[in-house]
């Protein structure tokens, strides 16, 4: 779909899981900014970090020591990132998800849709 006149600067996606989102439409709004937030990102690298551990707890702990000195850097991008996440979607006062946040102003929710969401953004922005 192709718009005439403004569209928002960007558009912010809260998801329970990256792979809810499939960039639909993307080509179409090259110049928006689209940020997409898996808010299960803290709960994933938990479980990648417990995965397969000892049952002997001395063993655990070296073996979850090794995971993260191995991968430290990447483990230290992932919890920035999950963290942006969450404090993102408090700030925004996300409760459900998925959730679109429309030029930091408008939330909608129950839709990762992007002309869903631009035409909801042009509507609200018509009642202003």
């Amino acid at each position: 779909m192709t718009y005439s006149g403004e569209l928002p600067k960007n558009i912010k996606i809260f998801l329970a899981s990256q792979s809810d989102f499939a960039f639909t439409g993307r080509e179409f709004h090259s110049s928006i900014i689209i940020e997409v937030f898996d808010l299960s990102l803290t709960e994933k690298i938990q479980v990648n970090l417990g995965k397969n551990l000892s049952d002997n707890p001395t063993l655990a702990i070296k073996q979850a020591r090794n995971r993260i000195q191995d991968d430290l850097e990447a483990l230290t991008i992932a919890f920035k990132n999950a963290v942006r996440a969450q404090i993102l979607a408090e700030k925004f006062g996300i409760f459900r998800l998925p959730a679109a946040v429309v030029d930091d102003e408008l939330v909608l929710y129950g839709t990762t849709d992007l002309d869903g969401i631009i035409t909801e953004w042009l509507i609200s922005k018509d009642k202003r």
